[in-house]
């Protein structure tokens, strides 16, 4: 074997490793015994050889030898090639290969250090990162120097230079000048360094921080005096440090989100069966996540029904290279069962086949329960619809596309293809009388999607049929709190309609057969009082007997007055029904109010012989545009009710009202309430006054006021039990604009 210098024969001894040192070309020049004893090859069979050439037994990956040579090929390191060996013991035993170029400085590269770990040995034991070659294997940044403590004078490789800073041209920095680049602890610790070499140590190893031109960097320096000559190694470890820093910023930035994000981080020894758990409070088997758990104690958790599937992914993770997601469900500590979701990749594989397996795990117990409620509520939601007839849309307020569920589509009777329509589509299937008012209301949804009124609408479906439909909607928010979209229901109300339709029909056939009934007992009663003057009369009148107390022109005015009343009451009659048909025929001009008043007043003074309590209002200047007898057949008719009812003077008079006249008839009667003035406008209506002595037929008060509104204008009551009554009649002042009035003596 060739001869190596001694300062890489003592780095190569510094691993408990098997150790080749081969030339630039990557033929061996020198093997340790723990060489020849692991790999089974004698040193006269390994000359000339390369190394990995020995690891050419079956098993191996055939890319091994082509990334090692091409490495050599390229003076770079190589590291990770998994190997197996042939070794006197007969197995075969997995192991980890590592190519590292050693340069000097003034050849350059000449060597290549190869590594053998044997990684079926206990991982600690075969880990070589505690020694200055397990960070060379990592790296590969290793410089070579020398310094006699005598002299003072040192050498340095390039690499050495590079880590200092210092030029190839530049003399090596003494122990002063290296300590001037030191601050702080680091300066301590290679004072302590100059310490043991002037105590006559043999050996040692320091690590610092040193300020170079470059920047900081880390480093570490192995050492071995020989006499007054001291000769090691340099090793830059600020990659090192920098992926240690990074790797502790990750896990506690992991620590931190863990919570957070309800995740469990964990890694699995398959050869011990121990499973650790990154820290982050409770995992979901209820244990300490500082303490260990065994892998066959998290299993006897499972649900036997979801072992084998766990089990299952556990073998896939030691020899698939792919992330196998799984979910399984376990019993916590109070017995209750949590869902799992976990996946997990085999990591720290020999000879293809995981040693442990790392992993991420989060429980989905609250997802799972609430996708179970949801289905839930979805069979009810479904089960409701069914029974009510109804089905739900979503209507894309940018699109303005309905989306319709299945129920829907079936209530609609729409294709399967027609799950989703536009507007305008879907405006077509309603009912031409109905579409103008729900057009207006979708204006009004799309301009104000809050509002919530429930609409009702007839949809003509393409299978004939005609539905009553109920709408109802809420609006559904974007993430900026805007409406999106329209979520609401549609539901069969066509029974409901049809029955409400029939109970009003039934409702108002049974409305009409009692007021006929009511109606015909009304006018029996009222024709009967006069009808039985003009009878009792004419008897009287026929028998002409003396001492009756009648004489002939007594009982024919009697005759004449019973007669003029049925005349009214039929008139009465006749008024209310062509009003009621839209027939009664009104001719309106222009009335001057004072004359009509005083017209009035003196009709009843006349006829009634009670015009004297009446006390007129002179508004002097005042005009109406209305029929001058339907006007004084309603203030007669107000007029005549205020003196029946009430023994004190009756008020009459009148104001101008912006472009309405409002007369008046102020009485100081019994008064009204609340309940009668509602009731006093009801044909046959008499208040509770039906058995009294004053006659009437209770058609007054209606004819009234639908003569005033077939004129424009109105009847008002203000009134107050026991203080009396206020009927005022509105009609509308002066001439229409644009029409020449007539002459008030035509109007006469």
């Amino acid at each position: 074997m060739q001869r190596l210098p001694d300062s890489l024969l003592w780095l190569a001894g510094l691993s408990g490793s098997a150790v080749a040192v081969t030339d630039a070309v990557g033929r061996v020049a020198w093997v340790n015994d723990k060489f020849v004893h692991d790999t089974g090859w004698r040193p006269s069979e390994l000359r000339g050889l390369t190394p990995w050439a020995s690891f050419l037994v079956p098993g191996n990956d055939a890319t091994v030898a082509h990334r090692a040579q091409a490495a050599v090929a390229e003076g770079l390191p190589c590291t990770g090639l998994e190997v197996f060996s042939r070794a006197p013991r007969g197995a075969s035993p997995c192991g980890r290969l590592d190519l590292v170029p050693v340069r000097q400085e003034q050849a350059g590269l000449t060597h290549f250090v190869c590594m053998l770990s044997d990684t079926c040995a206990d991982e600690q034991a075969a880990d070589p990162r505690g020694t200055g070659i397990g960070l060379l294997q990592d790296l590969g940044l290793i410089g070579f120097w020398q310094r006699d403590m005598l002299s003072g004078r040192g050498h340095w490789d390039t690499v050495c230079r590079r880590i200092w800073g210092v030029g190839n041209d530049e003399p090596v920095l003494t122990l002063d000048e290296a300590e001037q680049r030191l601050t702080g602890p680091d300066r301590q610790a290679l004072q302590r360094y100059r310490a043991e070499l002037a105590a006559g140590a043999s050996q040692g190893d320091v690590a610092y921080t040193l300020a170079s031109p470059a920047g900081e960097r880390q480093v570490r320096s192995l050492w071995r005096r020989s006499g007054s000559l001291v000769s090691g190694v340099l090793i830059d470890t600020t990659s090192e440090h920098t992926v240690s820093a990074e790797r502790a910023r990750l896990l506690q930035a992991l620590e931190l989100a863990a919570p957070a994000a309800q995740l469990v981080f964990w890694r699995h020894d398959l050869g011990s069966g121990a499973v650790e758990w990154l820290p982050s409070g409770q995992h979901p088997f209820s244990v300490d996540a500082q303490e260990r758990s065994r892998a066959d104690e998290i299993l006897s958790k499972v649900l036997p029904e979801d072992r084998p599937a766990v089990l299952s992914a556990r073998e896939r993770a030691r020899y698939e290279r792919d992330v196998i997601e799984l979910e399984y469900r376990v019993h916590d500590r109070d017995g209750a069962v949590r869902h799992l979701l976990t996946r997990r990749l085999g990591v720290q594989r020999t000879g293809g086949v995981a040693a442990e397996i790392i992993g991420v795990l989060i429980d989905v117990t609250a997802q799972r329960e609430r996708e179970i409620a949801l289905r839930r509520l979805t069979a009810q939601q479904a089960l409701a619809l069914k029974a009510l007839r109804a089905g739900t849309f979503r209507f894309d307020l940018a699109a303005q596309e309905f989306e319709f569920d299945e129920p829907m589509r079936r209530l609609y009777a729409l294709p399967r293809s027609a799950s989703r329509l536009d507007f305008a589509s879907w405006l077509q299937l309603v009912h031409p009388e109905d579409r103008p008012r729900v057009q207006q209301l979708a204006t009004e949804l799309f301009r104000s999607a809050q509002l919530s009124v429930p609409a009702q609408f007839r949809i003509c479906c393409p299978d004939g049929r005609t539905l009553w439909i109920e709408s109802d909607r809420v609006p559904e928010l974007g993430a900026q709190g805007n409406a999106v979209a329209l979520v609401g229901t549609h539901r069969d109300i066509t029974g409901e309609v049809t029955t409400r339709a029939q109970t009003r029909a039934l409702a108002d056939a049974e409305l009409v057969a009692r007021t006929r009934a009511e109606l015909l007992a009304t006018l029996a009663h009222e024709l009967r009082n006069p009808l039985n003057a003009v009878r009792g009369f004419a008897q009287l009148l026929r028998l002409g007997k003396p001492g009756t107390g009648a004489d002939p022109a007594t009982a024919a005015l009697h005759i004449q007055n019973a007669a003029e009343m049925m005349t009214a009451l039929l008139d009465d009659l006749s008024d209310l029904a062509s009003a009621d048909a839209g027939r009664l025929r009104w001719q309106p001009v222009l009335l001057d109010v004072v004359p009509l008043l005083v017209e009035c007043r003196a009709w009843l003074q006349q006829h009634e012989g009670s015009g004297e309590r009446i006390h007129v209002h002179m508004p002097m200047g005042l005009t109406l545009w209305a029929d001058p007898t339907r006007t004084r057949q309603i203030l007669l008719n107000l007029l005549t009710n205020a003196l029946k009812y009430s023994d004190k003077e009756v008020g009459l008079g009148a104001a101008q009202d912006g472009e309405t006249v409002r007369i008046w008839v102020r009485d100081a009667g019994q008064g009204l309430d609340a309940g009668q003035i509602q009731r006093a406008f009801e044909p046959f209506e008499r208040l509770g006054r039906e058995r009294g002595v004053q006659p009437g037929s209770g058609i007054g008060l209606t004819l009234c006021l639908r003569l005033a509104r077939l004129m424009g204008g109105d009847i008002e009551v203000v009134s107050e039990r026991g203080v009396g009554s206020e009927f005022t009649l509105v009609l509308p002042a002066g001439a229409p604009p644009g029409q020449n009035p007539p002459s008030q003596e035509s109007a006469r």
